[in-house]
């Protein structure tokens, strides 16, 4: 029997995170590597040879397979904090633990599939960890929703619906992740499934998110607009 083959889309690489020195790149990637996610390294040469260049080359680039993307996220929410010898090297720290006040902080800045810059931070007094985006502290639940939206821009639906699946195991309560699933149904000509889904979505928690409730709303009426009509064509001779 033949084996079914793999979907190309799948071994494309993301970049998950973009570092300023190969130290800080490498201590990426064996995070990943160590719970199973391969992981690739770029630039990481260009910067050595011209390290004034770093910034302006947007760093050393860690990457994984977009099928990988929800692993690798989960990996790095769960990553150690920095030990004692590499926190003695680090350059001085900026940056302080809104739990302990402690300076002791690793920073990893990541990129989603859509551009979306995140920030990832992990304290190494406390075991705090946390996420940024413009600024701002974000929940795990929203990185996930950035990786999401960014595959369903570019019409990923494969990529889109295993960030999705994997949001809604974390967060069971969360309407956005049922919300994107309905979107995905939609998309691949599943009015059923999206009904289905949405309405699961329309009965969940939206934190607030009203603009997403009443889009999913919207999709909810075309997923069942969709049926209609399907049930209109079977019924003419």
């Amino acid at each position: 029997m033949n084996a079914e083959p793999r979907d190309p889309a799948a071994d494309r690489l993301v970049t998950i995170a973009r570092c300023g020195t190969v130290a800080t790149a490498d201590l990426v990637r064996s995070v990943l590597e160590s719970a199973g996610v391969e992981a690739f390294l770029q630039d990481q040469y260009l910067s050595q040879v011209f390290a004034f260049a770093t910034g302006p080359i947007g760093g050393i680039k860690v990457q994984v397979r977009s099928s990988d993307l929800p692993a690798a996220i989960e990996a790095l929410r769960r990553a150690p904090a920095a030990s004692d010898a590499e926190a003695a090297t680090a350059p001085a720290p900026l940056i302080v633990c809104p739990q302990c006040g402690s300076q002791n902080v690793i920073n990893i800045n990541l990129t989603m599939e859509a551009g979306d810059p995140v920030s990832f931070y992990s304290c190494h007094a406390c075991d705090k960890r946390w996420w940024h985006k413009d600024g701002e502290s974000i929940d795990l639940s929203n990185v996930l929703e950035l990786a999401t939206q960014g595959y369903l821009e570019l019409g990923l639906t494969k990529d889109a619906r295993g960030v999705a699946l994997r949001c809604a195991e974390l967060f069971p309560d969360y309407a956005m992740p049922m919300a994107d699933l309905g979107v995905v149904a939609l998309l691949e000509g599943r009015a059923e499934a999206a009904a289905d889904t949405l309405t699961l979505a329309l009965q969940r928690n939206w934190h607030g998110e009203e603009a997403a409730a009443m889009a999913a709303k919207s999709n909810y009426v075309a997923a069942l607009r969709e049926l209609r009509l399907r049930d209109v064509m079977k019924e003419k001779p």
